[in-house]
C-alpha cells in the first residue's frame, strides 16, 4: 500500500497538467481585483462602526465581524492564495520533479495533528460565535456571549497557523526555493490580537 501513494500522488498532480496555467491565470486576476474590492469593503464596514458607536448592538456585530474578515481575508488574500500563485508560476514539470522531493507528508507529524486539531476547534468555537452572536439575538438573547466564544476561534487559528509552520516552511523550501511562512507569522499574530480584544476588551 504504501509504494502505491506516489504514485496515486503523481496521478493527481499530472490532472492538474492541462489547466496549470490557466489557474495561474485565474489567481493572478482573482488577486487584482481584491486589491481594490477587499479594503473598499472592510473601509466601509470600519465606517460604519464609527457612525454607529453608539448602538450597542451594531457595534458588537460590526466588531466581531471586522475580527473575523480582517484575519480570514489575511490568510486567503495576504497567505494562501498568493503562495499558491507561486506554485503556479512553476513550470508543471518542474514542479512535479520539486513534489517529489517532498516524499513524507511533511503534515503527517505531531505539529501537524496539533496543527489540525486546532484548526477544527476553531471552526468549531467560531460556529458556536456565529450562532450567538449572529442568530439567537433574533430571539432577544445578548449578540455579546458570542464574543468569546469567536474571540477564541481566533486564538485557536494563531495557534493552528503557528504548529503548521514548520510543516509550511519545509515545503516552502522544497518547492519554492525560499520560505513563504513570513505572512503566515504575520496572520497568526492579527488573529491572536484580534482574539485578545474580543475577549479582553468587548466580552
Amino acid at each position: 500500500m504504501p509504494a502505491s501513494l506516489p504514485g496515486s500522488r503523481e496521478n493527481r498532480l499530472e490532472r492538474l497538467r492541462p489547466t496549470w496555467r490557466e489557474r495561474g491565470e485565474k489567481l493572478e486576476r482573482l488577486l487584482r481585483a481584491a486589491r481594490v474590492v477587499l479594503p473598499g469593503t472592510l473601509s466601509v464596514q470600519a465606517v460604519v462602526l464609527i457612525v454607529s458607536w453608539n448602538e450597542t448592538i451594531i457595534r458588537i456585530v460590526l466588531t466581531e465581524c471586522l475580527a473575523i474578515e480582517v484575519y480570514g481575508l489575511l490568510y486567503v488574500f495576504y497567505w494562501l492564495l498568493p503562495r499558491q500563485r507561486e506554485v503556479f508560476r512553476i513550470p508543471f514539470d518542474e514542479y512535479v520533479a520539486k513534489m517529489r522531493i517532498v516524499r513524507r507528508g511533511p503534515f503527517i507529524t505531531p505539529r501537524g495533528v496539533v496543527s489540525a486539531a486546532f484548526a477544527i476547534a476553531g471552526m468549531v468555537f467560531l460556529g458556536l460565535g456565529s450562532i450567538f452572536s449572529f442568530v439567537l439575538p433574533f430571539g432577544g438573547a445578548d449578540p455579546r456571549t458570542g464574543i468569546r466564544f469567536i474571540g477564541v476561534s481566533l486564538w485557536c487559528g494563531a495557534l493552528g497557523n503557528l504548529f503548521g509552520f514548520p510543516s509550511f516552511r519545509k515545503v516552502d523550501t522544497a518547492v519554492l526555493g525560499h520560505a513563504f511562512t513570513g505572512r503566515l507569522l504575520l496572520t497568526a499574530s492579527v488573529a491572536a490580537i484580534g482574539g485578545a480584544i474580543l475577549i479582553l476588551l468587548l466580552s
